[in-house]
């Protein structure tokens, strides 16, 4: 699926970069970069919506730095 038509790129290559930091949070902004080669959002509706989304999935299960440690 296209994710990013500006700078075409979809959910597969999101996937691989988040495949590829399964213990490391990320953003919006790291995530966007990798997958465009480095170019900048040009309209930035994929950076409010589906990368958002993926981007806070992935996140989720992974212990923030300054979270407490666990009991």
């Amino acid at each position: 699926m296209i994710v990013c038509s500006c700078n075409a790129f979809g959910d597969d290559e999101i996937n691989a970069f988040l495949s590829g930091i399964p213990d490391k949070r990320t953003s919006v902004k790291e995530t966007y970069k990798a997958c465009s080669n480095g170019k900048k959002p040009h309209c930035g509706a994929c950076t409010q919506h589906t990368l958002k989304d993926m981007v806070d999935e992935h996140n989720k299960g992974i212990k923030a730095p300054d979270d407490p440690p666990a009991p």
